[in-house]
């Protein structure tokens, strides 16, 4: 079998054969400190290996090791290396005396390769490892599809049937320097290949998606020379922990990291700016969306100094990140780049933000505090919602766009109330008179605030305005401002005990009252005509409820599980009760019975103590048993009736 020898020391020898004679042309390799070298040897090539000693680095003992490891497929073999990639270890010890910075080994130990396999070069200095080589004895062009332009060379796709886990990326091809990993070269590898790239420096691009959605990529040795990354260039890499960015790269394209669920969780426990790169000024869109694990190792999201922009959503749902640090070259905080870290506590502004988009801090539900900068003129919608830990808004002195008042922020001239802060120790606070609007969902999770007083002539009600307002006791209206209490209004409001009596409300939409625990009484007016479907269900302390002659039907779940409500007198006009309306009243025992009730819809009465039902004088026997009939069928625990 052709075999080529490798022989390190001052020089590393490839032979042909073992017995070829003629001298080989020698190669120049610099091993780099704490860095990874890969040479794609030739036959008959002689590896001239040397490196550099650091000026306060002191050598007092030089160890090599080699590894064996194949690329073909058929395994390793023998023992002793803690990578089943590699095979039996080898093992020298020599001693020398250091004779300046620059330093070659004097070369004693030889091994022999074959085509397609590999070996590892290992030196110990001291004891410790520091410089590695990897000597592959291949021809690039069997192992990458390529393209060569204007001098330089284009990896555009490789040899699934020859590449394993690790991948080495040549230095040239035909001659050519490798500046480019193209657009989707590596995309979606299988298991068991590339799992761990070595690129040299002279790469600068990587192209569109080069490395995405290859779940089982694990690590990537930077190229140092690289400057531009296409959009999406490692998507989806499910596994791959970390990434030495290097100096020379200032932007993170858009969607480059997004959905790399264990970015930033290596063994080295790296912080979010190492995961940018100290030097990046620009974040694209959704450039880290998704990578649940950054700021894993101590939380902290201290981002680059030079950072100027950051895309829309860049850090979504970055679920680890405690605290943020936002540098002074950032004025703009975009829609949803914040969105979703969970576990965000704390936000420290350098600068001065202008703008902070939609939805920009939704879903940061341990936010407590949040600095409005002077210079901020612009808040998008929902740009806090459900931040239920918000106690506060430090707003910077001399803005003259926005003023707080207790836990409220609004417009400086009072017209708009932007957001409530969920969590303000305050219990009480009175609208001013000049509110003209209130933003959607300003007014949701309050915890603490007990009552809330509208001024007279407020009217702007939205549907939702109060839900999960768990601290809420009791709301004043303006009289005749509130005509329809609407979707979800209060749903959620636990405390809500007051008010009993609505006055002018033409309609209550569904799940308006809807889990309202503390309400225990409820009134309407004939201003009434219409419920919504699950309008008071779960409201379990509730125990009388007047609704007024107008309303003629009861919608599906009205009732439903109201489990303290023990009689219910119908509207005189009621003709329709809908699915499960009294469902779950497992303390209805009395219902008065409208004349006009045509319908009673599957299990309306279901698991109730329904055991007395009146009916109206006016309507005769017959019909009569018919309805009784008609209820004992559509709920069939009103055994008793």
């Amino acid at each position: 079998m052709k075999r080529w020898k490798v022989t390190f020391g001052l020089f590393l020898l490839l032979f042909a054969l073992a017995t070829t004679v003629a001298c080989a042309e020698t190669k120049e390799a610099k091993m780099d400190w704490n860095d990874r070298t890969v040479i794609f040897a030739q036959p008959g090539e002689t590896i001239h290996f040397t490196y550099d000693v650091p000026e306060d680095f002191v050598v007092t003992k030089e160890e090599w090791l080699w590894y064996f490891a194949y690329t073909d497929g058929h395994g390793s073999f023998g023992s002793g290396s803690n990578d089943d990639e590699y095979g039996a270890t080898h093992f020298e010890s020599y001693t020398y005396e250091p004779t300046g910075i620059h330093v070659e080994w004097d070369g004693k130990g030889s091994i022999s390769l074959s085509a397609n396999e590999m070996v590892r070069i290992q030196l110990r200095l001291n004891g410790y490892e520091y410089l590695y080589a990897y000597v592959l004895v291949a021809d690039p062009a069997e192992y990458y599809t390529y393209e060569i332009q204007n001098g330089e060379a284009t990896i555009t796709g490789y040899n699934k049937d020859l590449l394993r886990r690790k991948v080495l990326i040549p230095e040239e091809i035909e001659g050519c320097p490798v500046t480019t990993i193209g657009d989707r070269a590596f995309y979606d590898m299988p298991s068991g290949i590339g799992e761990k790239f070595y690129i040299p420096d002279n790469v600068t691009t990587f192209g569109k998606e080069a490395f995405a959605v290859s779940a089982y990529l694990d690590a990537v040795r930077m190229p140092q020379k690289l400057t531009k990354m296409g959009e999406g260039v490692f998507a989806a890499c499910l596994q791959m922990h970390f990434l030495e960015i290097p100096d020379s790269l200032t932007e993170i394209p858009d969607e480059a990291f997004v959905n790399c669920w264990g970015y930033g969780a290596g063994r080295g426990d790296y912080s979010v700016e190492q995961c940018i790169g100290k030097n990046v000024t620009k974040i694209g869109k959704s450039a880290f969306a998704g990578c649940w694990n950054m700021g894993r190792a101590w939380g902290d999201a201290r981002l680059p100094e030079k950072l100027e922009s950051i895309g829309e959503g860049a850090f979504q749902y970055c679920y680890k990140i405690k605290s943020l640090e936002i540098p002074a070259g950032v004025t703009v905080i975009p829609d949803r780049t914040f969105q979703g870290c969970e576990r965000l506590e704390s936000i420290q502004i350098d600068g001065d933000i202008t703008m902070i988009g939609a939805e920009a801090f939704d879903g940061c539900v341990a936010l407590t505090s949040m600095p409005l900068s002077k210079s901020l003129n612009l808040i998008g919608a929902d740009a806090f919602r459900d931040c239920t830990a918000l106690t506060d808004f430090q707003l910077a002195e001399g803005n003259t766009h926005f003023q707080v008042q207790q836990g409220a922020l609004m417009t400086a001239d009072a017209t708009r109330l932007l957001t409530y802060a969920a969590s303000a120790p305050q219990q009480s606070f009175v609208m001013p008179e000049t509110l003209t609007q209130i933003d959607d969902g300003a007014l949701k999770n309050l915890r603490y605030l007990e009552t809330l007083t509208f001024s007279p002539i407020f009217s702007d009600y939205q549907a939702g305005m109060f839900e999960n307002a768990t601290g809420l006791k009791t709301v004043n209206f303006g009289e005749g401002t509130l005509t329809a209490i609407l979707d979800r209004f209060f749903k959620g409001c636990t405390s809500l005990v007051s008010p009993s009596a609505f006055t002018g409300v033409t309609s209550v939409g569904e799940s308006a009252f809807e889990g309202c625990t503390a309400v225990q009484s409820l009134s309407f007016d004939d201003s009434l005509s219409n419920i919504g479907t699950k309008a008071f269900q779960n409201c379990t302390e509730l125990e009388s409820v007047h609704i007024p002659d107008s309303v003629t039907s009861l919608s599906a779940a009205a009732f439903r599980n109201d489990v303290s409500l023990t009689e219910f007198q119908m509207p005189e006009r009621l003709h329709t009760v809908s699915a499960s309306a009294f469902s779950g009243c497992t303390s209805l025992k009395t219902v008065t019975w409208s004349k006009y009730l045509q319908t009673i819809e599957a299990n309306a009465f279901e698991n109730t103590a329904l055991t007395e039902i009146i009916f109206p004088e006016s309507r005769p026997e017959s019909a009569r048993m018919r309805l009784r009939a008609l209820a004992r069928w559509k709920a069939s625990s009103c055994r008793k009736i």
